[in-house]
């Protein structure tokens, strides 16, 4: 039961999260998983649910969508997975709750000092693509790379929303596929990943009833905090063993 609990606490926060601000499913979704499953386990759990989560965002933002851009985002992205994977392979599950602690760290510290790329033309949306794809299956945290790479274009909010939900839910499929045919999905995962769906609904509910009452800008604190407090808490967790 603790366990269950744990798993649908982490996914019902991740999505509400997403639901508002159209990213930080994986972001926020991963550390919290590493606190109750184990590492590797959580990616797989986290790439199921999180393909659900992607295609219900890009149901309702899909007119706004960029198709331009997400092919070159996607283009890269599909090409990195598969090093993603060799990753997740090679890296025992303790130092891979510590590269996802760090690697949403890293992602806050950016957000917070609102960095951002300058110049970014079609080759360099490849890069961030595959960067994010390299990210995808081997920490599932593939976010940051396309959320810099979007920024830079200038994107207005509903725009953003769309191409990046259009870029997830595209990688999600090919992700899913990897793991599948690699034998990553067991009754187990899958065990896990039932929690899932219902957690979804419940948090993309309660985040488009807050997102009517709160603007994104205004939860922004909110997010790069829970993000910190994740990390520190998967981080202290693989420290401890």
């Amino acid at each position: 039961p603790a366990v269950v609990v744990g798993l649908a606490a982490a996914l019902l926060i991740a999505s509400m999260v997403q639901s508002i601000t159209g990213f930080g499913f994986a972001l926020l979704s991963m550390p919290l998983l590493t606190l109750v499953i184990d590492a590797k386990d959580a990616v797989a759990v986290s790439t199921i649910v999180g393909a659900l989560a992607s295609f219900n965002l890009l149901a309702r933002t899909y007119r706004y969508v960029r198709w331009d851009l997400a092919r070159s985002l996607l283009a890269g992205a599909v090409a990195g997975m598969p090093l993603g994977l060799v990753v997740l392979v090679l890296v025992d599950a303790r130092a891979l709750k510590v590269l996802i602690a760090v690697a949403v760290l890293v992602f806050v510290a950016i957000l917070a000092r609102g960095w951002r790329l300058e110049g970014v033309g079609p080759r360099a949306e490849v890069v961030a693509g595959f960067v994010s794809g390299v990210l995808n299956t081997s920490v599932s945290t593939n976010g940051p790379p396309l959320v810099l790479a979007l920024q830079a274009r200038g994107l207005e909010p509903e725009r953003f929303r769309g191409t990046i939900s259009a870029v997830f839910a595209v990688s999600s499929v090919v992700a899913n596929t990897l793991f599948a045919a690699t034998g990553r999905y067991d009754l187990t995962v899958l065990g896990y990943a039932a929690v899932g769906p219902p957690a979804l609904l419940i948090g993309g509910a309660l985040g488009r009833r807050l997102g009517r009452d709160l603007a994104p800008e205004k939860f922004r604190p909110l997010v790069l905090a829970l993000l910190v407090a994740a990390a520190l808490s998967a981080g202290l967790s693989a420290a401890l063993g």
